[in-house]
């Protein structure tokens, strides 16, 4: 078996102080990040997770977290993410969305996707293959008014010189 086709699996089980259902309840941030994770495990207890960091592993899909709908901020960069499909859709509340450098492609595909993020204000994509895309900046402004910084940048200027401009795309 080659090494790279074990599973490592994140669990935030394993890095609760004090295991129990109560505790798991009322936790409201997890950080599971540089720990080589391609896998989701046991998430469907901590309900009321608003903050969960995964950067830096080797997850290629976010799934098994449906549950996990008040999250507001998710910061999945620098892992092999292929697609946006998954739990994400369950995460209506969404305030900050961390997605760079993982593997994402077909702009318009994801757009649809993170179009239906009303509360979204903070998104980066950078580093993936989409953001190579012709008109990839003023595309997702378009599709995504509401973000105040995208991409590590301030978005304000953007928003002001789109305001009576119709983009077709």
């Amino acid at each position: 078996m080659n090494i790279e086709d074990e599973t490592t699996e994140g669990d935030p089980w394993s890095v609760l102080p004090i295991k129990t259902r109560k505790y798991a309840n009322e936790c409201k941030e997890i950080v599971l990040s540089n720990r080589k994770i391609n896998k989701l495990i046991n998430f469907d207890k901590f309900e009321n997770l608003e903050a969960l960091w995964l950067t830096n592993n080797k997850l290629e899909r976010l799934v098994d977290m449906d549950k996990n709908f008040r999250l507001k901020i998710l910061c999945v960069g620098n892992n092999r993410i292929t697609t946006l499909e998954g739990s994400l859709y369950h995460m209506k509340f969404l305030q900050m969305l961390f997605l760079n450098n993982n593997k994402l492609r077909n702009l318009d595909i994801n757009l649809m996707i993170l179009k239906e993020f009303s509360f979204l204000k903070n998104l980066n994509l950078f580093g993936n293959p989409l953001a190579e895309e012709p008109e990839y900046r003023n595309r997702v402004i378009h599709y995504l008014p509401s973000l105040e910084i995208f991409d590590r940048h301030s978005n304000y200027l953007n928003i002001k010189i789109f305001k009576g401009f119709k983009l077709f795309i």
